[in-house]
Formats: C-alpha cells, structure tokens, sequence
C-alpha cells in the first residue's frame, strides 16, 4: 500500500513538472512573437489629423511662395521632445521652406542668431514707414523695400498615450490574434512674430497615431497593400510619413502667409490723426 502511494505520487510530480514545462514553454514562445510583432515590422499604422491639419489651404507649397522673406526657425525641445528631434524635425520645415524661396536660419533660446543692431535698423524702418503721411501707393512700396523677417516657434509635444497594457493578457496567449492597440496625440505649436515682437499668428496642430501590433493583423494588411490599394492608399509607416509631411508643410506654409497678408494689412491701413487743443 505505502510503496503504491509512493508511486502514485511520483507519477503526479512528474506530470506536474511536465504540465509545467509545457506551459512555460507556451508562454515563452507567445512572449517571443509578442516581441517579434512588434520589433520586426509586423505593426499596422494610421494617422488621424485633428485640429488643424484638416483645414484647406490655398497655396502650393512646391512654388517659391517666400522669395524675400527671412526666418528664423526655432524647434523648442523638452522632456517629451528631445534636443535631436527638435534639430530632425526643424531640418526638415527648414527643407520645406527653403524649397519655397525663404532663407532660413535654424536658432535656439540659448543662442539667438539675431543681431542687435540689425533689430534696431529694421525697426527704425518700419517705424518711419508707419509715420509717413503720404498716400497709400507711395506707403506700399515703402513697404517693400521693408526687407520681411519673422521668428517662427514650433514647440512639439504629446498630449495623449494610450498604450492598452490590458491587451497584452489577450494578445501573448493567442500569438496576437487578439491585437494591441497604442494610440497617441501629438501637438506642435506655431508662434509667429515680425522683429518689432509684433505677434502676428499663433495656432496649434494635433495628429492622432495609432498602431496595431499583430501578426495577423500585419499579413492581411500586407495583402490588401499588394493586391487592391494604389500607392497613395497603402497602409504603412511611409504612406503615414508622407501624408503627415505633406498637411503639416501645407498648414505651416499657410499661417505664414496669413501673417504676411495680416502684417501687410496692418502696416498699410489707415491711420486716424488725433490733435490736441
């Protein structure tokens, strides 16, 4: 009798040891995956523009909309937004700009590449433009000889995160059958101000980012990319790259020439003479 326990009990802890095994074995192949489908490209991304990105906008940006107009471009960087991805992203809207006829110069809060006596000369300039009493033709190209120079600050950072960590109990058993979805949105905003500090506009542009990370999920997306959607209507991280590239130039492009139109507007409108007795 107690040799049969012996025995039995035996049995049981080797099936325990095995049951074991095999289960850890099954979790470290779904962690494998798991890992796979997210390091290795078999990830899903969309992009959303939200506030901003969706306006219209009336100008080309492959024209030379900006062939006298100089600005000084500064990327503010933070926790969230590193000094390296404040100078990526800065190099690109300098690409962009430059494209379109601007000079362009990249600058920072703790090296600031204007010259004192260049702000005060183009300041005297525009304060006797602003005191001529002649009339309006000969105002305007008073105007135009102003040489235009702005500073454009974009501050960029993350306003929402979403990470799901409660799919992943889904996900890591069921080899990402069961996908995970990570959202985020990101926020750049635009200041623009002419020498003087006269602000001139100021908006904000959010993007929405999600990406699914699945296997499946991954391979379907593939096939429909190859078998029924055109270039432009792939899927993928490049299409994302390209789509947000081409609304961001375009708003940015756009809030700069509002604020030269709304500079123009200003320095040309009439001005009521105010006597004392």
């Amino acid at each position: 009798m107690f040799l049969f326990l012996k025995s039995n009990i035996s049995k049981q802890s080797k099936c325990a040891i095995r049951v074991q095994s095999q289960m850890g074995a099954f979790l470290f192949l779904s962690a494998l995956l798991f890992c796979l489908s997210g390091c290795a490209g078999f990830s899903t991304y969309y992009y959303q523009p939200l506030a901003g990105l969706q306006r219209p906008i009336a100008i080309d940006i492959k024209k030379r909309n900006f062939s006298q107009l100089k600005i000084n471009l500064n990327c503010v960087f933070s926790k969230e937004f590193s000094k390296s991805d404040s100078s990526f992203v800065c190099e690109k809207l300098q690409n962009s700009l430059v494209a379109q006829g601007a000079e362009v110069k990249i600058i920072s809060d703790e090296n600031d590449a204007d010259n004192e006596e260049e702000k005060n000369e183009k300041s005297d300039i525009a304060n006797k433009s602003e005191k001529d009493k002649k009339n309006k033709n000969n105002l305007n190209e008073k105007i135009a000889d102003i040489p235009q120079e702005y500073r454009i600050d974009v501050d960029s950072k993350e306003i929402f995160r979403d990470r799901n960590t409660w799919m992943w109990a889904l996900a890591i058993p069921s080899f990402t059958f069961f996908p995970v979805k990570e959202e985020y949105v990101s926020r750049a905003t635009l200041r623009i101000v002419n020498p003087k500090g006269f602000l001139l506009a100021t908006d904000y542009l959010d993007a929405r980012f999600i990406r699914y990370i699945s296997i499946p999920y991954a391979g379907m997306n593939l096939l429909l990319n190859w078998l029924f959607r055109n270039p432009e209507e792939k899927i993928s991280e490049e299409t994302l790259h390209l789509l947000l590239s081409s609304d961001f130039y375009g708003q940015l492009s756009q809030i700069i020439l509002n604020a030269q139109k709304r500079e123009q507007l200003w320095l040309t409108a009439p001005r009521a003479d105010v006597g004392h007795k």
